[in-house]
């Protein structure tokens, strides 16, 4: 998943939390996305079970950001079927001046996880592809040839 940014001006550094339910999901890492280039300097990367804490900052010139930029990139590991909301909080960016960008909005999001077919279900299904295709190899063999 990846956190995205846009429309702000003169950004050079960030933070933010994503809170997540951690009965379904884990994170399994979470990377830069590299929005700063070589200049990027990371402060804080932290998984927990049930949140992620992510900063970076540079010492080089704000960018200007027009069009969606990614923040960072999240893996997570599926852990049961469910819903959970992914909610950001405690987002902070700041310009060149290290003063806080005070206008912008956050949007979180939610991810559904899909129950996994049991394995009766595959089994019934399986016994009754092998019964179709018994029944097709017996229809053949038992065609009398004529001459």
């Amino acid at each position: 998943m990846d956190i995205l940014i846009s429309d702000i001006s003169d950004l050079a550094g960030f933070e933010f939390n994503l809170d997540f339910d951690g009965g379904l999901i884990s994170a399994d890492s979470i990377t830069s996305g590299n929005l700063f280039g070589a200049d990027t300097w990371p402060i804080t990367s932290q998984i927990n079970a049930n949140s992620i804490s992510f900063s970076e900052t540079t010492f080089a010139a704000g960018l200007d950001i027009t069009s969606p930029a990614i923040l960072a990139t999240i893996n997570f590991k599926a852990i049961g079927p469910g819903s959970s909301n992914l909610t950001l909080s405690s987002v902070v960016l700041s310009d060149s001046l290290a003063a806080s960008i005070a206008s912008f909005d956050t949007q979180n999001g939610n991810v559904y996880l899909a129950p996994v077919p049991l394995p009766p279900t595959f089994l019934l299904f399986a016994t009754g592809c092998a019964w179709i295709a018994g029944k097709s190899r017996l229809r053949t063999k038992s065609t009398p040839i004529q001459s």
